[in-house]
């Protein structure tokens, strides 16, 4: 983690020469007119007082940025307060030295009397132009804290938007694993019973791990790159469980652009299936629902396994134990904190209902080509999904069909030549048996031929 740049030194902007001339102004129109009030003939003095008491008044405006300056410069924790004093005596006396001599210079211009003797009327404002610039030293050191108090909290904020970034990514690549994990276990299993179909899958966990590169870096997606991302896990699942698994997906179009966390999906989709129909005789269904609900989007996935078994379910609905739900809650407090919510229950006709509640943006629909696209995705844009010669080659589509005509079926014997196909069997292990041949006897004996 890189910490911020120290901020850099701010010149003396614009805005702030506006409101130290506007205030100074303000303050110079006050002093002609009291000024003015207490000569014997009020409107007689109001020609040289007023314009007297703006141009003191001006004077004092042009040396505030250069008193806050000083006092920055030499303020006691970086020269000592020896210094510090020394230095603010010596500006202060220069400042009244200057001030009354444009005050004498602007009065013989607008008067009608020959000017005071200077040192007289130095010693008689002395007192007053001291007490002014105590007073812009007592302000420059106050804005020079308030200015500290900023910066350090503007780095507090910046270190806690790094924390959390780095928080998210440690997430994302704790998920990664996982996934990988079970992915490569359940090819395992097919590897060597039916290798083509072990191929396959190969082929749609690099197409994920593709859209995964591509989209890193990134917090969230749109929901429609999002159930995109979710198809090649999917069709994983039913290459291992055939026609044993069901997904349906009932999002509207309407919310296709609304932004999810990256892969929030996947993990929520995985353990519907591997604690919950996994373990399970028979068929099984799993359904992503989406729905929006004024300013906010609520996302569903509900399966109808076995339910929940004791010890995954926290008290307020949050699962304890499994990496994949653990780090999908932990992600979603790190991007919405309390704006979010998280829970896992009992469906009311069985299984488990996970429901997520997040606020509801819209991001721009995914480019159909991003600069930057690694190139096992940007360069296979039109393989056929189903093209035996396409796994070989490793050009794999990243333009994927839709989840309702995605149904994978084992390869039949013209495809692979590979002799007879699999009987693909309803249970978690797939264990593949070979098909009986037309005219073969049943196990143990030889049929008719056998009994000639």
């Amino acid at each position: 983690m890189v910490a911020p740049a120290a901020p850099a030194s701010r010149p003396f902007s614009p805005p702030a020469w506006a409101i130290v001339a506007g205030a100074w102004t303000v303050f110079g129109v006050m002093h002609g007119i009291v000024w003015s009030l207490s000569a014997p003939q009020p409107w007689a003095a109001w020609r040289w007082a007023m314009p007297t008491a703006l141009a003191v008044a001006w004077g004092w405006a042009l040396l505030t940025p250069l008193v806050f300056r000083l006092t920055r410069w030499v303020a006691p924790s970086r020269v000592g307060w020896a210094r510090s004093i020394g230095a603010h005596a010596l500006a202060a006396l220069g400042c009244a030295a200057g001030i009354t001599w444009w005050r004498r210079l602007v009065l013989a211009a607008f008067s009608e009397w020959a000017p005071e003797s200077y040192l007289p009327v130095l010693l008689y404002w002395l007192d007053v132009w001291l007490f002014v610039y105590a007073s812009l030293v007592v302000m420059g050191h106050a804005l020079a804290v308030r200015r500290r108090y900023v910066d350090r909290t503007v780095r507090a904020h910046l270190l806690e938007a790094q924390l959390s970034r780095a928080q998210l990514q440690y997430l994302e690549l704790q998920l990664q694993p996982h996934f990988l994990f079970n992915a490569l276990n359940a090819i395992s299993e097919l590897a060597h019973e039916a290798p083509h179909a072990a191929e396959r899958m190969l082929r749609r966990l690099h197409a994920l791990l593709a859209i995964s590169l591509e989209r890193s870096g990134r917090d969230e997606v749109t929901l429609d790159e999002e159930l995109a991302a979710l198809e090649p896990y999917l069709d994983i699942q039913r290459a291992r469980f055939s026609d044993w698994l069901e997904v349906g997906v009932a999002v509207p179009a309407s919310l296709r652009r609304a932004l999810v966390p990256h892969l929030i999906l996947q993990p929520l989709v995985e353990n519907a299936i591997r604690h919950g129909l996994s373990v399970r005789q028979g068929a099984g269904k799993v359904v992503v629902r989406a729905e929006r609900k004024g300013e906010r989007l609520v996302l569903w996935v509900e399966d109808d396994g076995i339910g929940l078994r004791r010890g995954e379910r926290s008290r307020d609905g949050v699962p304890r134990q499994g990496i994949g739900l653990r780090n999908a809650s932990e992600r979603l407090r790190q991007l919405y904190g309390a704006g979010h919510r998280f829970e896992l229950r009992e469906a009311a006709m069985g299984g488990v209902t996970v429901e997520l509640e997040i606020p509801y943006r819209e991001g721009d629909p995914p480019a159909a080509q991003r600069p930057g696209l690694p190139p096992g995705a940007s360069a296979i844009g039109a393989a056929p999904l189903d093209d035996p010669a396409s796994w070989r080659t490793g050009e794999f589509a990243t333009r994927l069909p839709s989840l309702s005509r995605l149904a994978l079926q084992p390869p039949d014997d013209a495809t692979t030549g590979a002799g007879p196909a699999p009987e693909w069997q309803p249970s978690g292990s797939f264990r593949a048996a070979t098909r009986e041949s037309a005219g073969a006897s049943p196990a143990g004996g030889s049929g008719a031929t056998g009994g000639d």
